[in-house]
């Protein structure tokens, strides 16, 4: 589902303002590219959530994976501040990163009780060492760190939930399946009679778990695998036709 598909669900669902406009979100900006030309987001949205429906993501499920990919857009837009001449950072105070703090943390559950906005500001400017012995150093970050931290954050959250959602997509096709999305163990009971697949002469690299960048790695894959079936079955057909008018 494309981003500005999902903003246009927490504009006009959740009530949530990612705001306002895709280009203003950092994770779907960077590339200038923000719109899709010919695409309704909201008949696209309708269609997404038809299809996690049709492989029984339930709707709490639903709703859930709509609200942690917000948190993450949502949390892309904080920013941080230098203090100490530099040699630490806070989260930058002021309306637009404020709200999309306080917005990231709701959506992730993070509730009032347990320091909601508060605590999850204080996790992206800390650093936590365990040292040899069991004792452990705490630590400011500096802006860069912390940028980072939160970058990582961000990932490593998608890369569970895109996880999750492929165990749940095979679950859904697996006649045999039994197990809940991420319950099943490395090398235990693999199914072999319904598989999604991409067939490439460069190779598909199939792994007991495909993470988020071998999609891309097999996506770019196929991608040359197109350009190279355009180009030789192309050569082919010219050869043909030219053989066929020289006899």
């Amino acid at each position: 589902m494309p981003f500005p598909t999902l903003l246009h669900f927490f504009e006009h669902h959740h009530h949530t303002t990612l705001h306002k406009h895709t280009h203003a979100t950092r994770y779907t900006n960077q590339s200038g590219c923000v719109t899709v030309g010919g695409m309704n987001d909201g008949e696209e949205f309708g269609h997404t959530v038809r299809a996690m429906a049709a492989v029984r993501i339930g709707p709490a499920d639903r709703s859930r994976i709509l609200r942690t990919v917000g948190s993450l857009l949502l949390l892309g837009n904080v920013q941080f501040s230098s203090e100490a001449g530099g040699e630490r950072c806070c989260v930058t105070p002021g309306a637009a990163g404020t709200q999309a703090l306080r917005a990231a943390a709701a959506l992730l559950g993070l509730g009032e009780e347990s320091g909601g906005a508060e605590a999850l500001a204080e996790a992206l400017v800390t650093m936590v060492r365990k040292l040899p012995g069991g004792e452990v150093n705490v630590g400011r970050l500096k802006v860069l760190e912390a940028e980072a931290l939160r970058d990582a954050l961000a990932k490593a959250v998608y890369t569970r939930l895109f996880d999750w959602t492929v165990e749940a997509v095979n679950r859904a096709i697996d006649d045999d399946a039994t197990e809940g999305p991420g319950t099943r163990a490395e090398g235990e009971g693999k199914s072999t009679r319904h598989v999604i697949g991409v067939l490439d002469i460069f190779g598909f690299e199939d792994q007991w778990s495909n993470g988020f960048e071998q999609l891309f790695i097999n996506a770019t894959n196929e991608a040359l695998q197109h350009v190279f079936n355009d180009q030789i079955f192309r050569a082919e057909a010219e050869e043909c036709v030219s053989t066929l008018e020289t006899y």
